[in-house]
């Protein structure tokens, strides 16, 4: 008996899952949480991304508004303002444009990530 392609290829789908979920992953304890924060709550940490961020980008300039690296604690906050009319990304936040984006700190851990907002192109976010 002749097996179908999709049968296969379904097969091959299931095992690569299976495969993956069996690697391990991060365990809970190691897993950094953010909760939202309010527009009214007060922000430990508060970066503004201008206006004509995106022309300075495609000019060529350096943009260096955020830190390589930022020490928080648990219950201290970040809010990152995008004032521009380009997206962005700020380790493992998405900042639309014109949008704002509010997290405070609810576990230990380490987030790392890309960042378009300063030279290296990286930030390493560590909360105590």
């Amino acid at each position: 008996m002749r097996r179908s392609p999709f049968i296969a290829f379904c097969s091959v789908v299931v095992a690569m899952v299976l495969a993956l979920a069996s690697c391990g992953g991060t365990p809970r304890d190691t897993l950094v949480e953010t909760a939202p924060l309010s527009i009214d709550d007060a922000a430990t940490y508060e970066y503004v991304i201008p206006y004509g961020t995106s022309v300075s980008l495609a000019a060529g300039q350096t943009i260096d508004l955020m830190p390589t690296t930022l020490a928080a604690k648990v219950g201290e906050s970040i809010r990152i303002v995008n004032r521009d009319d380009r997206d962005y990304m700020v380790g493992p936040f998405y900042i639309a444009a014109r949008q704002t984006v509010g997290m405070r700190f609810t576990h230990t851990g380490t987030l790392v990530g890309t960042c378009d907002m300063n030279a290296a192109g990286e930030i390493t976010i560590t909360i105590t």
